[in-house]
């Protein structure tokens, strides 16, 4: 994604490395709606206004809040924590500092368009 060319190369890095968190929940294997994940943290009134937003989008993915302060979380502090919100959609970073809902648009789109078994 052209988002990436704007990090920094360790930034990247990290991001790319496989997801060794405790504590983040996952949808399960039988739905068929994507997952966007949002790393946050209280108080953030930019996370606020990110997922105000998301609003038009309702019903067309699960959205699961990671609190970057917790314990378990330290990994996504370190990485986010003058970034937030930071999206992730279906585990890969989709954009940080606000929403983009044209990339978003675009991510359910490919989504949508992918075969996928447990949809139907």
């Amino acid at each position: 994604m052209s988002v990436l060319l704007h990090l920094s190369p360790r930034l990247r890095a990290i991001i790319s490395s496989p997801r060794r968190v405790l504590g983040i929940a996952h949808a399960s294997s039988s739905t068929a709606l994507p997952v966007l994940t949002l790393y946050t943290k209280d108080p953030c009134s930019l996370c606020d206004q990110a997922k105000a937003r998301l609003q038009p989008f309702q019903g067309q993915f699960h959205l699961q809040e990671v609190d970057i302060t917790a314990p378990e979380n330290a990994h996504w502090f370190e990485l986010y924590r003058y970034e937030i919100p930071v999206f992730h959609f279906q585990d890969q970073f989709l954009c940080q500092n606000r929403i983009d809902t044209d990339l978003l648009k675009r991510a359910l789109a490919q989504y949508a368009a992918q075969p996928n078994e447990c949809q139907s």
